[in-house]
């Protein structure tokens, strides 16, 4: 059974990730898969939420989405979809290596790493 949690730009001052987070980590002890949509400017605490219950609990991310829904008064809102499993689906360093592959990771005109500081001002 598949259950959704929508987190929505009025949630933001309701609660802080840690409160979706544990709200994650409950549904998935009942369920196999959950779906979590963060809408519009709720994004980042849609993806917060997603990051605490991972590092603390077996909650797996096995697809990411970002994309826009649709409201018919409103139009298009963007958003971000999780699908959540209690499983491992993807292999993450696998997924890195091939990225990296193909990737020129040095500080060389072509390369692509870049050095970023801050200029001190004392």
């Amino acid at each position: 059974m598949t259950e959704l949690i929508a987190i929505r730009p009025e949630d933001i001052g309701r609660g802080k990730a840690t409160i979706y987070s544990d709200h994650i980590i409950n549904k998935m002890m009942r369920v196999e898969e959950l779906e979590v949509v963060g809408i519009c400017n709720a994004i980042s605490l849609a993806c917060s939420a997603v990051a605490m219950s991972s590092s603390v609990a077996r909650v797996y991310i096995k697809e990411a989405c970002l994309d826009y829904i649709e409201v018919p008064i409103l139009g298009k809102m963007s958003a971000i979809f999780f699908t959540l499993g209690g499983e491992p689906t993807i292999d993450w360093e696998s997924e890195k290596a091939k990225l990296e592959k193909n990737m020129k990771l040095d500080f060389e005109p072509d390369g692509q790493l870049i050095i970023i500081s801050k200029k001190s001002t004392g």
